[in-house]
């Protein structure tokens, strides 16, 4: 099968409460209908062996828990430049293994436009449910991925907010 050319990523341990906020909201993306062209793939902890979907995609948007300093629930549009430039205000809770991938990929000349979409976590202790607080804002996390996909995925905006 043919893997769709706009793919939403979601990253995370799910055996780690809010750090699996990207598999959680993947999961939910695989129980409606996406538009055409675009697939939900839990990517889990993001390895190098998600390397294939940098060589088909065109784009990514990546969802994962980031530590930005602000509230539990905060949304992040970043890039992963971002990523490298603020790496001492902004975390995410996979980074060099997430930035080591991205890397290789653009190496091995995968060129996919890569954005992130990183949600606060409030709590990252053992566990496979999120915490109440971003159980609570679930939905508006999902809105924010559902109007984030089709600014960046569906209409080609550059913008990050």
């Amino acid at each position: 099968m043919k893997m769709a050319k706009n793919i939403i990523l979601g990253i995370g341990n799910l055996l780690m409460k809010d750090d699996g906020i990207g598999i959680h909201i993947v999961n939910r993306l695989n129980e409606i209908d996406l538009p055409k062209g675009i697939e939900a793939i839990d990517g889990a902890t993001f390895t190098l062996d998600l390397l294939p979907i940098f060589q088909e995609a065109e784009k990514i948007l990546i969802v994962d828990a980031v530590k930005g300093g602000g509230p539990p629930g905060s949304i992040y549009y970043l890039t992963p430049q971002n990523l490298i430039d603020e790496k001492s205000r902004i975390l995410s809770l996979h980074q060099i293994g997430f930035l080591d991938v991205i890397e290789t990929a653009k190496e091995l000349g995968y060129c996919a436009d890569i954005r992130i979409l990183g949600v606060e976590p409030h709590d990252i202790s053992w566990g496979m449910e999120l915490s109440d607080t971003l159980d609570k804002k679930f939905d508006d996390i999902l809105d924010a991925v559902l109007h984030y996909m089709d600014k960046f995925l569906l209409n080609n905006s550059k913008e990050l907010s």
